[in-house]
């Protein structure tokens, strides 16, 4: 497979540390119209109780205060109607079972990780951990790995017994100095997880081309990242859903790159605002500026499946006509030719060919879209 290094050179300082925000004015939370809604306006409402379910699938309230009503909010890039909850700031939480020290069996690890809409695929007899993060410039999978290590060696290590894995892999890049020798020292006690360092090339930390680059059985792979780790420890010690969420906020109109720990529901405004003095011309990019797409509201919020938000100045890239270079096909991690359309049924949607195109051509995806 083509090998593409993308060298990350902006001037942007980044912090090692995971900086908290889990006290925002309100949170939105989206549901579908066919959910069954729990809750009233003016009801108050502790964390972790059920606002509505959908198709008996939970939705639990992040913080703890006073539902205010319902209004539209950008979930994912599409509108939708949303449960606006006022924040008391006390964190009030609703009782909840905790089990530290109790053996679950894999039947009730997966009715425990379904109560808590935690749906993972947990079938399979080889385990893979990714701690490597999709995009450059993104930063969180390998954050969550250096501050809660030892939670994430040892929930592997309960999973492993649990799910009966056969083998197991915890993936990091070779160039994540940090972790690679924290994780050196370590693993030594936890036999049954191997260490694999992956070359920082993009994109490697694909599902796909990781279990390709395994040699793997797809169909007999269980795949999961750190961040999920993160909440099934979160899960089977303190009974607890996913109140927070994981984000990389960087870019060239920032000082200072950041990894943050937001509450979901969050607006995405409420977290600019705390990084940055904005202009009229900039963009917000999420989830990676090769693959991600850009957003006009910041009255988005966030959701389970952001992962990184990019402040990016305005610059206005201009496309020329297609030279027929070839770059877009050689280096096609599924080898896909866009401009042909051969073997685009199998794109990643990865905006390699995007970032490699002398013509800067849109030729996969639309960051507006």
């Amino acid at each position: 497979m083509p090998k593409v290094k993308i060298e990350e050179t902006e001037n942007i300082r980044l912090s090692k540390t995971i900086k908290e925000i889990l006290n925002p004015d309100y949170v939105y939370i989206p549901f579908n119209s066919n959910a069954n809604l729990h809750i009233k306006s003016n009801e108050y409402v502790k964390k972790g109780s059920i606002l509505f379910d959908d198709n008996k699938i939970p939705t639990y309230s992040p913080i703890s205060g006073k539902v205010i009503g319902s209004c539209k909010v950008l979930s994912d890039n599409k509108l939708k109607d949303a449960i606006a909850i006022e924040n008391d700031f006390e964190e009030k939480n609703l009782k909840r079972k905790t089990y530290k020290n109790k053996s679950y069996t894999k039947e009730e690890l997966i009715n425990k990780l379904s109560e808590l809409n935690l749906n993972y695929n947990l079938k399979g007899n080889t385990l893979i951990i990714n701690g490597i993060d999709y995009e450059p410039y993104e930063y969180s999978l390998s954050h969550i790995t250096k501050n809660y290590t030892e939670s994430i060696l040892d929930t592997i290590d309960e999973l492993i017994s649990i799910l009966n894995i056969k083998k197991c892999y915890l993936a990091i890049k070779n160039d994540d100095t940090d972790n690679v020798q924290t994780l050196i020292n370590q693993i030594g006690t936890y036999p049954s997880i191997n260490l694999r360092l992956i070359d920082n090339y993009y994109p490697n930390a694909n599902k796909q081309i990781i279990i390709k680059n395994f040699k793997l059985d797809e169909k007999n792979t269980i795949y999961l990242n750190v961040e999920d780790i993160y909440n099934i420890y979160n899960a089977i010690k303190k009974d607890e859903p996913i109140y927070d969420k994981f984000i990389t906020i960087t870019g060239n109109l920032l000082n200072k790159g950041r990894v943050l720990k937001v509450k979901l529901g969050t607006r995405i405004l409420d977290i600019i605002d705390n990084n940055s003095v904005l202009n009229s011309n900039y963009h917000i990019i999420i989830n990676g500026l090769l693959s991600g797409y850009e957003i006009k509201n910041k009255n988005a919020i966030i959701t389970s499946n952001i992962r990184s938000i990019f402040i990016c100045k305005d610059n206005k890239i201009e496309q020329n006509s297609c030279i027929n270079c070839g770059l877009c096909h050689i280096n096609c991690p599924v080898n896909a030719d866009p401009r042909t359309g051969y073997n685009l049924n199998k794109c990643i949607k990865c905006g390699l060919c995007n970032y490699l195109c002398p013509s800067k051509i849109q030729l996969i995806g639309d960051k507006n879209e």
